[in-house]
């Protein structure tokens, strides 16, 4: 009786013993603190190719892609799951290494709906004095450097020169060093300058329906007429559903960052 007692135990803490043992590597699922490297193709329901991982698809010319398509660099995607850092994170929760998967993500758990408030009607033309004066702490602020009298600065589509500095209104007075008739490229478009007697006229003429990066987002100029026009700031991917073909390639149990 003893002996079967004995025995019973046994098979019961080698039973324990063997739970707790580690998977083997093919059989481990995804879970969050798992360190991954996931490789995917992300398209649009049209089909068009907006991001992908794999070399051989971004460079493939036959392969449609979106018109922002800009990937320069391509390698599996390697991070710790769980800090929601990639919109298809939850989606691969209890995915295996070689397996592959189709996910189809809503907008409202992508790039969100499209918002009217971000589609922005603005004039054409910008009209201002050829020689103006600017609180010194703007000039600072817009130039990176403090104001010498007959220096240059280098702004972002043309140079002014600095006439003169009012010490006690804190004030200085530049003069903007444009060309009459020149033309400045600028990401919506291209800038012509025109002067009227002392005074600059920048006309705006945009490239219509053509999605660009612009700071830390996008904009679009959809319409335009003869006095104004219509920029949507909208992300272009805003009330779209998203396509992910995504495989798992690696799985590392408890790595610590990523």
């Amino acid at each position: 009786m003893r002996f079967i007692l004995l025995l019973c135990i046994a098979l019961v803490l080698a039973a324990c013993i063997s739970t707790n043992k580690e998977k083997p590597i093919n059989e481990l699922v995804v879970q969050n603190g798992d360190y991954i490297s996931v490789d995917y193709i992300a398209k649009l329901e049209n089909g068009e190719v907006f991001d992908t991982t794999i070399k051989e698809i971004g460079e493939n010319a036959s392969i449609p892609k979106v018109e922002w398509y800009n990937r320069s660099s391509y390698g599996s995607l390697n991070f710790t799951i769980g800090f929601k850092r990639y919109i298809f994170e939850d989606y691969l929760l209890g995915m295996k290494i070689g397996e592959k998967k189709t996910i189809v993500i809503p907008p409202e758990k992508a790039y969100g709906n499209r918002s009217k408030e971000l589609v922005v009607v603005t004039p054409r033309f910008t009209i201002f004095p050829k020689v103006m004066g600017f609180p010194i702490y703007e000039f600072i602020r817009g130039t990176k450097t403090v104001p010498e009298v007959n220096k240059t600065v280098e702004l972002k589509y043309w140079k002014v020169k600095v006439l003169r500095i009012d010490e006690e209104n804190e004030s200085v007075v530049v003069e903007h060093l444009v060309e009459n008739n020149s033309i400045i490229p600028m990401p919506l478009g291209s800038l012509k300058i025109r002067l009227n007697n002392s005074y600059v006229i920048a006309e705006l003429e945009p490239i219509v329906n053509r999605t660009i990066k612009i700071n830390n987002g996008f904009a679009k100029v959809t319409d335009v007429n003869e006095t104004h026009i219509t920029i949507d700031y909208n992300h272009p991917l805003a009330g779209k559903k998203l396509i992910y073909e995504i495989i798992i390639s690696d799985i590392k149990r408890g790595w610590p960052s990523g």
